[in-house]
């Protein structure tokens, strides 16, 4: 969704962050959303991940499970002031449209 801001709008933009426990794609979900023209990207990269604590610290994803299971397991959207019903609305129609397109993969 693309943002319509009035011209000299100032505020914190918030993020709505979703989260499951299941095995999603987090990659497949992302792209589908944003095929379907939803904002979503990865909630947080886990700063473990990030190349240069990588090299420095030489960390490891068994010392931040939490981190990781966070990582794999959010995905976040825009959510601002002006956000409408209808933004809302086409965020949960995406989500119906991912889950249920891969239910029909998997009986089909």
């Amino acid at each position: 969704m693309s943002l319509n801001l009035e011209k000299g709008s100032r505020h914190i933009y918030w993020l709505f962050i979703a989260v499951w426990d299941a095995h999603i794609d987090t990659a497949g979900l992302i792209s589908f959303l944003m095929g379907n023209n939803i904002e979503a990207s990865i909630s947080n990269i886990a700063i473990h991940r990030q190349p240069y604590y990588l090299r420095k610290y030489r960390l490891a994803d068994k010392d931040y499970k939490n981190s990781i299971w966070a990582y794999k397991h959010t995905i976040v959207f825009p959510f601002y002031t002006k956000i409408s019903r209808s933004d809302i609305d086409k965020i949960r129609v995406g989500f119906i449209g991912y889950f249920g397109d891969r239910r029909k993969e998997r009986s089909g």
